[in-house]
Parts: structure tokens; sequence; C-alpha cells
């Protein structure tokens, strides 16, 4: 009896290590995810956009520029998560962007993440600044496309 005790905890415990390490890795939460900017090319995927901000020289670069996302995705119609991280991994960066474009940006360490506005048809443009503590504002473009638009 204390052997199907032992058995039933273990597989009580593996089963909630899953639940929780599948639950904990969302699109808002990068937490369980390693740096994706190491390497300094961001993802120009308009679902799913990653931008780099390279934070290893003199002054700041972002990857892409523009940053073309759609204003919903094209899966699941809600907005778009858009993420910015430092190559280096840390400085503290800093995300502002114009009115029109995005909602809730948060930033933590050299990550930043903002949700896309709905849009009609004709979509939006904003300028938004970017900066570490150690550089001065960038100030690169997001364009929101209509979703699902080619």
């Amino acid at each position: 009896m204390s052997q199907v005790r032992i058995l039933l905890r273990w597989f009580l415990l593996v089963t909630a290590v899953l639940v929780l390490t599948t639950c904990a890795h969302t699109p808002d939460n990068p937490a369980l995810v390693g740096n994706p900017c190491s390497a300094g090319a961001g993802k120009d995927d308009r679902n799913a956009p990653i931008v780099c901000v390279d934070d290893t020289g003199e002054a700041l670069s972002v990857n892409p520029d523009p940053i073309r996302v759609h204003d919903v995705g094209q899966s699941n119609r809600r907005p778009v998560v858009i993420h910015w991280w430092t190559r280096s991994g840390s400085n503290d960066l800093g995300i502002k962007v114009a009115d029109g474009c995005v909602t809730n940006v948060r930033c933590r360490g050299g990550h930043c993440m903002a949700k896309t506005k709905p849009t009609d048809a004709s979509g939006a443009q904003c300028k938004y600044d970017v900066w570490t503590g150690k550089h001065p504002r960038l100030d690169p473009d997001i364009i929101i496309v209509d979703c699902c638009a080619p």
C-alpha cells in the first residue's frame, strides 16, 4: 500500500510541474524564454514581432525598423503582443509609444512589451522612443496594418 502512495505522489508531482511550466510560458509571460536577441536579429512576423534593440555600441539601433504588425492576431483576433529585447540582455530598456498604436507598455530590465490597438482598414503609424540607461533616445516607427491584409 505504501508503494502505491509513493507512486501516486510522484505522479502528482510530475503532473504539477508539467502544468506549471506549460501555463507559465505564454506570449504575455516570456519568463521561461531566453533572450531571442542575443544574436541581434529581430523577428519580422506581423502576428508575433520581436524587436531587437542593439545596445552593445555607442548608439542604439533596432531591428526590424519599422515594425510592421497586425492590429489583431490572424488566428485568435486578439491584440498582437510586440516584444522588445536588448541584445545585451541587460540595461534598463524604456519604450514610449505615441498614441494610436499600442496599449499596456510594460518594461522590466532589458525587456518591454505592448499590445496593439485594433484599427480600421487604413491602419495606423506611430513613432516610438526607445532608450536605455546608457543610451540616448532613438525614434523608430510602428506600422499597424489591418489583420490579414496582404
